[in-house]
């Protein structure tokens, strides 16, 4: 009966059976065995609606083995006799194929999608990438958010295929059931927001649109689901639209036109704004207050300044409470709980002394949003679950962490306290002998990466001090602590790690054999410029898809996040002395004949942010540079061996997530095999052997 089968050939069977692409197609259909035509080449069954399909008949009476495309039309297939392939057989789609395979064929490439079937193939690849099969589409979002679309839009111009040829999905929100905001990608940049109304035949209209080329555009519901916020940002300024959720077709409403060096953030709370902005004493975050009609910074009312000392690293609404997360003095995270109704009643609660990073879970619309739940780590402790009761100054633990030493020290640059954070499982006092990691960041305003990460926990656990730098530029002290070291300062961020490891080596940390630097992407920039300044500060270097060219980055217009990154290295091409200033720490452009630590880098041929070829540039430099070093010392008669320098280029793979399991091991036996080897002399051989010859 399959292989006259009226309900599969001329019923929607075959396609629904299509539809379970993850599962066995012939499961549906009681006489069919084949599962590998399913992925292969079924999809020629799709509109097999008024014929007999030769794939259709073929996969009622044999199992596809093995099938390889010779042309576009002419597929070639062994097949299955039980299990012995036997047979190979030519598919020519060109001779004699029928005229709804062809048609299928051309629907796979999208050319009739719109009107085919395919916007159904379309939806049911819900967990591969249909647009991988079109040469046009390149957006993959679609296919998972609103590709269902397509199913509906059997008789009409179908709005996702038509918009996964032109642009890619950035950021989605649902208004309501019928109504979907969304921003999307020019090159690297989020440039414009579109709304997608399902109950106007899938209307498409344009609601915001960014012109500088230096802000980028996302958009956002506040955590009570009331209002979508339009959020245009660049590096020092905001703007800010709010759209009423309820009424998605209404105009948006401009909280506060863009100023410079103006930030903030907006919430919603009983038909008020929140908003956290950089308004307070020294340009530092605060929370004030204003109405819908409103909104301007001329109505904003103060609800809450921190002490100084204090500083606001994010904010939450939970009900009639502002939550914020703040950092004390000490260093340590701590949250400070408003009531909204009484501004002045507020306390102030602090996290476990080793947490580092602090990460509130999204709002759940079907749930209660009167409590808080979050997820604190550090380098070396997993995630652990918390749950903040604000009505009743109570915070919850789901779990208890095992305490490791912790030590926050303060040392001294130019008057200013410089924070560092040091794990260390062993007594302070026998740390002189203990190899040593150091981290660094200290650009963007971010805060250096102090997330859960195994490879640290497993050095702690042999002995090492993880020690993390806290430089200027980043953003671990308020805004003026990024403010400092922003182009004309962007020294102080190398001079302050120079400061670090100096004052860690004084106080009986590690020395100067046994220590390691780390960074990645712009952290690279301090470590580069301490290795040209003091090469013998440091045994070895490990740097992850590094920025290392800054002079020749900023020169360059033509790359996708120059003009942004401006505001934060400077413009050498408009400015002479932001020239003279970047050449004065640029990695790549200080280099000169002398011993280098060992230096592993691992860059990423896709990587758009940190381009691979600043990194070759740069390897290539060093390694002239250290030859010439050594060639130099043995014409004067002093026969020193240079140092190992690695290089590791991962050729496939995107920024800091390989595409595949094995490189991303790779990465990390690469990097922990050259801090043993350089290091970790005394640990124990064989494991060393195990983690490079994994």
């Amino acid at each position: 009966m399959c292989v006259f089968c009226v309900v599969c050939v001329l019923c929607y069977v075959c396609v629904l059976c299509y539809v379970c692409v993850m599962c066995v197609f012939c499961a549906m259909c009681v006489f069919c065995v084949c599962f590998v035509c399913v992925m292969c080449v079924c999809f020629v069954c799709v509109l097999c609606v008024f014929c007999v399909c030769f794939v259709c008949v073929l996969c009622h009476v044999c199992v596809f083995c093995v099938t390889e495309w010779a042309t576009d039309d002419v597929l070639f297939y062994s097949t299955l006799d039980g299990l012995r392939s036997s047979s190979v057989f030519c598919l020519d789609f060109s001779k004699n194929g029928c005229y709804v395979c062809v048609l299928c064929y051309v629907c796979v490439l999208c050319y009739v999608c719109v009107l085919c079937y395919v916007c159904v193939l379309c939806y049911v690849c819900c967990m591969f990438v249909f647009c991988a099969m079109c040469v046009f589409c390149v957006c993959f979002v679609c296919v998972m958010c609103v590709c269902f679309v397509c199913v509906l839009c059997v008789f009409c111009v179908c709005f996702v295929c038509v918009l996964c040829h032109v642009c890619v999905f950035c950021v989605t929100e649902w208004a309501t059931d019928d109504v979907l905001f969304y921003s999307t990608l020019d090159g690297l940049r989020s440039s414009s927001v579109f709304c997608l109304d399902f109950s106007k035949n899938g209307k498409i209209s344009s609601v915001f649109e960014e012109s500088k080329l230096d802000v980028f555009v996302e958009v956002a519901l506040t955590r009570d689901q009331k209002l979508l916020t339009i959020n245009s940002n660049s590096r020092s300024s905001s703007e800010v639209h709010v759209i009423d959720k309820e009424n998605p077709s209404h105009e948006p409403i401009l909280v506060q036109r863009r100023e410079p060096d103006l930030l903030y953030h907006v919430e919603h709370w009983k038909g008020s704004l929140i908003i956290l902005t950089n308004t307070g004493p020294g340009q530092e975050y605060q929370v004030v207050q204003a109405s819908l009609s409103k909104p301007s910074v001329d109505s904003w009312l103060p609800l809450f300044t921190p002490h100084p000392g204090f500083t606001i690293k994010d904010m939450d609404i939970i009900e009639d409470f502002g939550v914020l997360t703040t950092r004390t003095p000490s260093h340590h995270l701590g949250l400070t709980v408003i009531s909204l109704n009484k501004p002045d009643v507020l306390y102030f609660m602090e996290l476990p002394s080793w947490s580092c990073t602090f990460e509130p879970k999204k709002a759940d619309v079907r749930g209660k949003n009167n409590t808080l739940e979050f997820l604190i780590s550090s380098p070396v402790h997993p995630p652990n679950q918390f749950c903040l009761l604000p009505e009743e100054a109570l915070v919850l633990s789901c779990q208890r962490q095992p305490p490791v030493a912790l030590n926050p020290v303060l040392p001294l640059q130019d008057d200013t306290p410089v924070p560092i954070t040091l794990f260390h499982a062993a007594r302070l006092e026998a740390l002189k002998e203990a190899p040593m990691l150091v981290h660094v960041y200290g650009s963007y305003g971010r805060d250096l990466n102090m997330e859960f990460c195994p490879k640290k926990r497993l050095l702690l656990e042999l002995g090492w001090a993880l020690a993390f730098c806290h430089v200027r530029g980043g953003g671990e002290s308020a805004l003026y602590w990024h403010r400092q070291a922003r182009v004309e300062g962007k020294r102080k961020s190398v001079d302050d790690l120079v400061a670090c490891v100096q004052h860690l080596f004084s106080s009986g940390v590690s020395s100067s054999s046994l220590t390691a630097l780390t960074a990645r992407s712009a952290g690279a920039v301090p470590v580069g410029a301490l290795c040209n300044l003091h090469p013998h500060l440091v045994k070895a270097v490990t740097l992850q898809a590094p920025f290392l060219d800054v002079l020749g980055t900023m020169a360059d217009s033509d790359l996708p996040l120059t003009l942004e990154d401006r505001e934060e290295w400077g413009d050498p091409v408009g400015n002479p002395e932001h020239r003279r200033i970047i050449a004065t720490y640029c990695p790549l452009h200080n280099i000169t004949p002398q011993r280098y630590p060992s230096m592993l880098l691992t860059a990423y041929s896709a990587d758009s942010r940190a381009p691979l070829s600043g990194t070759v540039k740069y390897t290539e430099e060093i390694q002239k540079a250290v030859n010439s070093h050594f060639t130099l010392n043995q014409t004067s008669g002093k026969y020193g061996v240079s140092r190992r320098l690695g290089v590791s280029l991962s050729l496939i793979g995107i920024r800091y997530q390989p595409s595949c399991g094995a490189e991303a091991v790779g990465d990390v036996a690469l990097t922990q095999s050259l801090l043993y080897t350089v290091c970790g002399s005394k640990v124990n051989s064989s494991l060393v052997n195990n983690i490079i010859s994994a």
